[in-house]
């Protein structure tokens, strides 16, 4: 793979990422169903969510969230698989509570069937 096949690459996931915080922030559940993968598994602090759950947290809104902004520190693409490590920081309400985090995270992307999707996610969170 050369280099610039590389760096379309890495945009790519890169535009993945501000989809992502997009569709949280908006709870776009149809934009959330299109990023994840049937098999997407979450892990943050001691919990784990599946793409279901994640969606339905959205849908309920649950989560209503007012800003939200993953910044990709660095990306690896290992061919029709990406590693994206990063931070966030995220302000909204959870569960009726106002709710300000930080956060560190790594998320896994598998290209399936020509299309990049998220299959994995692990974030470290710190409310404030």
């Amino acid at each position: 793979m050369n280099a610039d096949h590389e760096n379309e690459m890495e945009l790519e996931i890169k535009r993945l990422e501000q989809e992502w915080d997009h569709a949280q922030l908006k709870n776009d559940t149809e934009e959330l169903d299109q990023l994840l993968s049937e098999d997407f598994i979450a892990t943050v602090g001691d919990e784990i969510y599946t793409k279901t759950q994640v969606i339905e947290k959205h849908r309920s809104t649950e989560i209503k969230l007012e800003a939200h902004e993953s910044t990709p520190e660095r990306v690896r693409v290992y061919g029709g698989a990406a590693v994206v490590v990063g931070h966030a920081t995220a302000h909204g309400h959870y569960r009726g509570q106002d709710v300000r985090a930080r956060s560190r995270y790594t998320r896994v992307y598998v290209k399936q069937q020509e299309k990049w999707r998220l299959v994995a996610a692990h974030a470290v969170v710190k409310w404030q």
